[in-house]
């Protein structure tokens, strides 16, 4: 996994290792600024005209030493100081050096007037070393003005360390930030890029790896990781040669209700495409001629009420039951539910509409068997824990629940984060626009209750699923564009 850190745990771990005399804070910048070079032209071998913005500070000393290196590997450079002189040691002697090395004079801009005429049309690389993580309060003045100025240039724009104007930690309500298309981050990503209203202004990132010893320093926040490729590389759930349906899982699934039933012919499908040996799905009984033959895969019970969910009639010795898609929130459905928390232990994936109960009703969180996978969206997640102040709030908050009740929980979202009972925050970036289609919910649940009753602990079913259906999604994606629906996303599953 990659770590996500808060830029004040960042500056802890620089600051013990400086104080450990093993690296001057001179030869720290220099390494990130090597790495930071690399890594530019690594992502950037075409050598365009590259315009450095450096502020006085630190940040500004990473941009002068990136200047430096790019010029004498030919980029053509022009580096520009806001606001005044350099007011660290570390900066300043990177300006010196800058100077020396290139023969070349800074461009200072201590007013509006002075921000550059960049020529329109031409292609180049605006690079942001204005502030970085040091800040604790909005922009104001002319780096204000400066980063407003950036944004507005139909240039390729690049941030180092973190994009300026934004809080290591959390965005500030309605702040200006540089509208970076690509991040250079010191050693680990920051939380503040987790949100919808700063991850939708920003492009993609890299991390510089400095060397630092991020999980060696204690930390108050949470600790959150983003999870990658090389975490799922190993093979899912290899089967020995001498095995059979009933010893790859028992699960069952109640869902659905009048006019909501392709809700549990998606889940259920997608349940025995995620490899489950048998699914037995409940549904209401007037549905009983309309989905048996649909899926003849799965075995079939029904409720006795024609239309609603009222009470179990699965099976004992279940690995895992999934309840909520399609189901409703109808008196009968809720006192099923309930019934249904109360009586068994069983790990549950609980969705949709099972979840909107949970809001009606909180006293059910208390029922919820340890072990139990919630996923909800925004919407739902709201409905059942109420609306937060901030966006940091809500993570929060994400995470206290998942600690106080013992169960793993999904949030879904274009950075669908995954929090668990243990203290941690994991958040998944496979998926595609395109995945926003009614179902895709339904089916993302289905997959989880077949890892979940595979074996799978709760957290690896979680994390596994929310993987793979991302993977499935930007599968179909490529072929589907817009037009991807939830079945598709079964149709690609068992690819991936």
């Amino acid at each position: 996994m990659q770590r996500i850190a808060r830029s004040e745990h960042i500056r802890k771990t620089e600051e013990l290792l400086v104080s450990s005399g093993k690296i001057s804070p001179y030869e720290l910048m220099e390494k990130a600024c090597d790495g930071i070079t690399q890594a530019f032209i690594q992502r950037f071998p075409q050598k365009i005209p590259v315009h450095i913005f450096c502020g006085r500070a630190n940040n500004g000393g990473d941009g002068l030493g990136l200047a430096r290196r790019l010029h004498l590997k030919n980029y053509p450079i022009s580096c520009y100081i806001v606001g005044g002189s350099p007011q660290t040691p570390e900066s300043q002697k990177q300006l010196n050096t800058y100077q020396l090395q290139t023969q070349k004079k800074l461009i200072e801009i201590t007013q509006v007037q002075d921000f550059p005429d960049l020529p329109q049309g031409q292609e180049a690389i605006l690079v942001d070393a204005l502030l970085g993580s040091g800040i604790n309060r909005p922009l104001s003045g002319l780096l204000s003005q400066c980063v407003e100025y950036l944004n507005t240039q139909d240039k390729y724009r690049v941030a180092i360390d973190i994009p300026s104007g934004l809080h290591g930690e959390e965005p500030f309500p309605e702040g200006l930030f540089f509208h970076a298309h690509h991040i250079f981050f010191i050693e680990a990503c920051r939380p503040s890029i987790l949100y919808p209203s700063v991850a939708s202004l920003l492009g993609d990132y890299t991390c510089i790896d400095i060397g630092l010893d991020i999980d060696g320093v204690s930390d108050s926040g949470p600790k959150l990781f983003f999870q990658t490729d090389k975490d799922f590389s190993k093979p899912l759930l290899k089967r020995p040669r001498f095995i059979h349906k009933g010893t790859v899982g028992r699960v069952g699934l109640i869902a659905g209700q009048e006019g909501m039933l392709g809700a549990a012919l998606l889940a259920a499908e997608a349940c025995l495409r995620s490899g489950i040996g048998t699914l037995t799905v409940q549904i209401p009984c007037a549905a009983k001629h309309l989905l048996h033959a649909s899926l003849p895969e799965a075995l079939w019970v029904y409720d006795d009420h024609p239309q609603f969910f009222t009470r179990s009639y699965l099976p004992k010795e279940l690995k895992a039951i999934g309840v909520g898609p399609g189901l409703g929130t109808a008196f009968p459905s809720i006192c099923g539910l309930r019934q249904l928390l109360r009586e068994t232990q069983t790990p549950m994936v609980i969705d949709a509409d099972a979840l909107n109960i949970l809001g009606l009703y909180p006293e059910l969180w208390e029922d919820i068997p340890k072990g139990s996978i919630l996923s909800p969206h925004e919407g739902e997640f709201e409905q059942c824990v109420g609306k937060s102040k901030t966006e940091k709030d809500g993570l929060d908050l994400l995470l206290k629940k998942s600690v106080q009740h013992g169960v793993v929980i999904l949030l879904k979202g274009a950075y669908t984060r995954i929090a668990c009972p243990d203290g941690k925050i994991i958040v998944n970036t496979t998926g595609d626009p395109a995945m926003a289609t009614a179902g895709a919910g339904d089916v993302l649940t289905g997959i989880i209750l077949g890892l979940l009753g595979q074996g799978l602990s709760s957290e690896w079913a979680a994390r596994y699923a929310t993987y793979l259906h991302g993977k499935a999604g930007e599968a179909a994606a490529q072929d589907k564009g817009n037009g991807l629906i939830a079945r598709d996303l079964i149709k690609y599953l068992p690819r991936i």
